[in-house]
């Protein structure tokens, strides 16, 4: 599994963003009910919505598609 470094995080609810760093960590403000978008240009774009389960004492794990480009 590659972990993602400069991948883009937004909360679409608050507005705010960050990146993620080499290690593909990243951290940012969210509530339950909000939803993150995660973007990267290798990576076909995913949203997450937040839920109670989100915030447990394990790390949260997202995965990303591979983009596949034709020419």
């Amino acid at each position: 599994i590659a972990k993602i470094e400069n991948a883009h995080i937004i909360n679409l609810n608050t507005k705010q963003g960050t990146i993620t760093a080499s290690n593909g960590r990243f951290k940012i403000f969210a509530k339950v009910g909000d939803t993150l978008e995660i973007s990267s240009i290798q990576y076909q774009e995913k949203k997450y919505l937040i839920r109670r389960s989100s915030f447990s004492f394990e790390d949260l794990v997202l995965y990303l598609k591979p983009k596949i480009y034709l020419l």
